[in-house]
């Protein structure tokens, strides 16, 4: 049975006992603030002041409790080094071609099967892994799983664009961003709190692409948006502040697993920066695709391999201790005959997952 593309209408309601009552109404459209929004202005809801103070109270006792440090291990780069002859086949980049690339593989999937996914393996080559990997566990535990009616809640109105759980084992803490420029926080462990541990923001004018929560301190929190701004969320100083702004719409959001200085964001059609968290500029700017990337991702065994998804039909790899801006140069390629939604590595790195429309 082919899926649901049309997903839940707008005005769709429930009878979840968790749904809190402010998401059904949504907020005029504000014009973009150049500039920090404080988080009682953005919150949405009834006695924002109080449920503020209570998000954030929640919020700095997690990053007290919680340390979250680099989760890949300082490894020379030369073990993980890729070889060329892991691929066994070289030839022009296909759907990525353009003016200045260079492409060490491509791989035609075959869309005459259900299609809609695609498991690349031999990305990275066993022996260079050998004994550092661990062994993915069974997916035998996914039968056991569960659930309950008091694990559904409503977050927030319209189409869902982005889920986030906060990296910690002692709460249960959920970040997620709707198409109308919301953020929503759920604390499924919540007892007394108000509104079932639920609570709306609206810090964007647009639908939020990303979110990812600071590797060394989860009271931070990055989110972009296609109204082209980029903002972080810092529960100590009750603040929206802003981080980049740009004409063009952000497409994706993402963080190198060992490196929390740096975002990389897909701006525009098929463009990819890299941004300084430190001196607030750009970095690097790179044309990767022929049209907007979906989705970035990071080899969480060799943080210098990345992966894209793109609208223009294809799934790329990439080195980025290779890459110039004059010369680009792709590891693997993978190309379907639709936009490619998603692409992931696996837990190993051994292994790349992808999706299309």
């Amino acid at each position: 049975m082919p899926p649901d593309s049309k997903g839940l209408p707008d005005d769709f309601s429930d009878n979840f006992d968790k749904t809190p009552k402010f998401v059904s109404v949504i907020k005029p459209q504000s014009p973009r603030v150049l500039g920090p929004i404080s988080m009682v202005d953005a919150f949405s809801g009834d006695d924002e002041t109080e449920s503020n103070k209570m998000l954030v109270g929640t919020i700095l006792s997690i990053a007290k409790e919680t340390q979250v440090g680099v989760s890949v291990k300082d490894v020379k780069d030369e073990i993980f080094d890729v070889k060329d002859e892991i691929f066994s086949e070289k030839g022009a980049l296909g759907s990525c071609k353009s003016e200045g690339f260079e492409s060490l593989g491509t791989e035609k999937v075959d869309e005459s099967l259900s299609g809609k996914r695609k498991l690349v393996k031999g990305v990275v080559k066993n022996e260079y892994l050998d004994g550092l990997v661990k062994i993915e566990k069974s997916d035998q535990w996914l039968e056991s799983l569960d659930l309950k009616p008091e694990n559904v809640a409503r977050l927030l109105p319209g189409r869902i664009m982005v889920v986030k759980f906060f990296p910690c084992s002692s709460v249960r803490m959920i970040a997620t961003g709707n198409k109308f420029g919301n953020i929503a926080f759920w604390n499924v462990d919540s007892n007394n709190e108000k509104e079932d541990g639920i609570y709306l923001y609206r810090p964007h004018t647009g639908p939020i692409s990303g979110i990812l929560i600071h590797q060394h301190s989860m009271s931070k929190i990055y989110s972009s948006c296609y109204d082209g701004f980029i903002r972080l969320m810092d529960a100590e100083k009750e603040v929206f502040d802003l981080v980049h702004s740009c004409d063009d719409t952000i497409f994706s959001l993402s963080q190198q697993p060992n490196n929390s200085e740096t975002l990389y964001f897909a701006e525009g059609r098929g463009g990819l920066k890299v941004w300084d968290i430190r001196t607030g500029k750009s970095s690097k700017n790179w044309m990767l695709h022929e049209d907007r990337i979906n989705t970035i991702n990071f080899n969480s065994q060799n943080p210098n391999i990345m992966a894209t998804s793109s609208t223009d039909g294809t799934a790329c790899i990439w080195d980025l201790r290779s890459m110039s801006a004059h010369k680009l140069k792709t590891l693997k390629t993978v190309s379907h005959s639709r936009a490619v939604h998603s692409a992931y590595f696996s837990p190993s790195g051994s292994s790349l997952a992808t999706t299309r429309y």
